[in-house]
């Protein structure tokens, strides 16, 4: 966790708002950094599902590209990624899968983040 940490406190990273399209407890956030490319979601208030995964995808003109499925750490879902082209993500959205994800989505959005909207937090 230590190199996620790194890279939140980075001063290029951005932060964007999970929004939940089912679940509404559910809060999360999307940290972006563009010259690093690095990209991490983190999310609360959603616990895994017996044979299920979250599984992430990453949104470029409208087509989708997995982004990995969502790993557990203390309570926490959490997806730290490398994406090509990190600045060229148009949004982040989460669906629920069969178990080890698949090659489509077979199920609605259950979370999305919109990158293209202004950041919740710009810290430089």
């Amino acid at each position: 966790m230590k190199k996620e940490m790194a890279f939140v406190m980075d001063p290029k990273t951005v932060q964007y708002q999970v929004k939940p399209k089912e679940h509404r407890n559910v809060k999360g956030y999307v940290w972006v950094n563009p010259e690093s490319n690095e990209l991490l979601l983190l999310v609360n208030g959603i616990q895994p599902i017996s044979e299920k995964d979250y599984q992430v995808w990453i949104i470029y003109n409208r087509e989708r590209s997995n982004g990995g499925l969502i790993q557990w750490r203390n309570g926490m879902g959490l997806l730290y990624v490398q994406p090509p082209n990190v600045t060229q993500i148009e949004n982040i959205a989460v669906t629920v899968e069969p178990k080890g994800g698949s090659n489509l989505p077979t199920a609605p959005d259950a979370m999305l983040v919109d990158l293209k909207e202004e950041p919740v937090n710009r810290i430089y």
